[in-house]
């Protein structure tokens, strides 16, 4: 099988370890807007089990709380 052979010119190349390093910053950028969105989440978990006086929602609270980690 003959396959074409494909050339770059030195302006067209991209650097392997710098590409891979462009993937790690995008992966960084996405769990820190998930971890901001967790943040949240948590806050209203601890918000509802300060507004909650029963003891068997604050446990099932922190259980879910707990479970996240």
């Amino acid at each position: 099988m003959n396959l074409p052979i494909i050339r770059f010119t030195s302006d067209e190349k991209t650097d392997p370890k710098e590409e891979r390093k462009k993937e790690l910053r995008e992966e960084i950028a996405r769990v820190r807007e998930a971890l901001v969105k967790l943040e949240g989440e948590v806050d209203a978990m601890v918000e509802a089990f300060n507004d909650d006086d029963d003891v068997q929602h604050q446990a099932a609270i922190v259980r879910v709380l707990r479970d996240a980690v």
